[in-house]
């Protein structure tokens, strides 16, 4: 199995830059320079955040990032919406964001609860710590903190944590 070294690893962002690419590909279509330039900003604020949130060392901050991509979620599928009902966009072509929406949300909510997971287990008792180089008497506990190893989201495990929600 391959370890997750950054968020270009993670299924997730993947699916997310996917997601904003289609998106930009409905722009010739949407006759409306205003949600044009919103339905811009929010897609890639999707992947935006997922990658921030990544690169966070703290558990909480990282799942705060993905709270707010979940509501850049919310908005993309608004503003979609919004298109279809303008005209700007049909039924059939909305029909395969409203399928990726739900499903970027399902792995989000995934991977959120598999972070929480992570921060409610217990610390590690000190000298029992597999990472080099950490010592006990660091401020932020271990239920805190996010260890290279603990952030690097398996691929293979990331689909099946989001397959149960």
């Amino acid at each position: 199995m391959s370890r997750v070294i950054n968020y270009k690893d993670l299924f997730v962002w993947q699916k997310s830059v996917d997601l904003a690419k289609n998106v930009y590909l409905l722009f010739p279509q949407i006759q409306n320079e205003k949600l044009v330039d919103l339905m811009a900003k929010t897609s890639i604020s999707i992947a935006s955040n997922i990658a921030e949130g990544n690169s966070r060392q703290i558990s909480k901050e990282y799942r705060q990032f993905l709270y707010c991509a979940l509501g850049d979620i919310s908005q993309i599928d608004c503003q979609l919406i919004l298109a279809k009902e303008l005209g700007f966009i049909t039924q059939e072509e909305y029909t395969p964001f409203e399928d990726r929406v739900i499903e970027l949300r399902k792995m989000l909510y995934g991977l959120i609860s598999k972070l929480k997971q992570r921060a409610n287990r217990p610390p590690r008792p000190v000298g029992h710590s597999s990472y080099s180089g950490q010592s006990g008497d660091s401020d932020t506990s271990r239920s805190e903190r996010v260890s290279d190893d603990d952030s690097l989201e398996d691929s293979k495990s990331e689909e099946s944590a989001t397959a149960d929600v």
